[in-house]
């Protein structure tokens, strides 16, 4: 069980960044159409 919680908070924060990044390249056409 403790490995597990460990994978999990060790994957989390790149999930997040991965999500971020993703969330900016979406944003990035939108501002550059307007």
């Amino acid at each position: 069980m403790k490995k597990a919680q460990n994978t999990n908070l060790t994957s989390v924060p790149i999930f997040e960044k991965f999500m971020f990044l993703a969330f900016i390249c979406a944003l990035v056409p939108v501002f550059w159409i307007f």
